[in-house]
C-alpha cells in the first residue's frame, strides 16, 4: 500500500526517468544495481551483499522491456 502511494505521488514517469522500478507490489529498485536477471527474478548487487527480488508474474514482460530500454540508454 505504503508504495503504490509513493509510485502515485512521485508518478511511474518520474520513476522511469530517475532509472527506477518496481517489479513488485513489496519493492521499488533501482536499474543501476541490478547484476541480473531472469524471466522470474532479479539480483541486485549493492557493496557487498546482493539480493533477490522476484518479479509479479503481470510484470515480467514490462520489467523486461524497461531493462532494454534501461540498457539501451546506456545508463
Amino acid at each position: 500500500q505504503i508504495l503504490n502511494e509513493i509510485i502515485g505521488y512521485i508518478g511511474e514517469e518520474k520513476l522511469n526517468e530517475l532509472n527506477f522500478y518496481s517489479p513488485h507490489t513489496s519493492f521499488i529498485i533501482n536499474f543501476n544495481y541490478i547484476k541480473s536477471f531472469n524471466r522470474k527474478s532479479l539480483v541486485l548487487s549493492f557493496k557487498d551483499n546482493t539480493f533477490e527480488i522476484s518479479i509479479a508474474p503481470k510484470k515480467q514482460q514490462e520489467f523486461r522491456n524497461k531493462m532494454f530500454l534501461f540498457a539501451e540508454r546506456g545508463m
